[in-house]
């Protein structure tokens, strides 16, 4: 993995994707990236030398991706409160499936809006929990689909940074994804 010995790492992490959903009892999950070095100001989802995320639901597992290693990997947590590895991902197949994040930016964006009316037209299967960390798991576990969420400046709360919301989650997936 690299990293300077001076500086060490710094995580940009997301403790509970889907905290709004919990009390529906639908799947959550965590997701972090980590640069090197002691700041994050700067830097880019390409410098970027491991990301994971947990999933936490009927079954608890954590999916890690390391820069310089192909391939995303894949542990579950087996009843007795061991980790096992179950499954190493090196690349991505075709699917019709899509979880679109930020409806509200097709309002402000055009351009979101005619991929989100792009997926409908081709007949895309819709799959949206609330949760990135969920919906990008079932896309990359069942078909190895695609997950849109799209920030804009005039969208409200937690929307309106997208360089944080990058930082901590679009980055992580797309190290995650571009692993495969």
């Amino acid at each position: 993995m690299g990293g300077p010995v001076e500086g060490g790492f710094s995580v940009a992490f997301d403790p509970l994707d889907g905290s709004s959903i919990v009390d529906t009892n639908f799947t959550v999950g965590t997701i972090f990236g980590v640069w090197p070095g002691d700041k994050l100001t700067g830097v880019t989802g390409r410098d970027q030398v491991a990301a994971a995320m947990g999933i936490y639901g009927p079954r608890t597992t954590y999916v890690i991706a390391l820069k310089d290693i192909p391939g995303t990997h894949e542990f579950l947590l087996l009843d007795e409160g061991k980790w096992q590895h179950v499954k190493d991902t090196t690349e991505i197949g075709e699917g019709k499936m899509f979880s679109p994040g930020n409806l509200r930016a097709t309002f402000d964006n055009p351009d979101y809006a005619k991929l989100i009316d792009y997926y409908v037209k081709e007949k895309y299967t819709l799959r949206y929990t609330g949760g990135m960390v969920p919906d990008v798991n079932q896309a990359n576990k069942v078909h190895g689909d695609v997950d849109s969420g799209l920030t804009t400046m005039d969208a409200p709360h937690k929307s309106r940074q997208p360089q944080v919301t990058n930082s901590f989650i679009h980055n992580p997936y797309i190290l995650e994804i571009h692993a495969h």
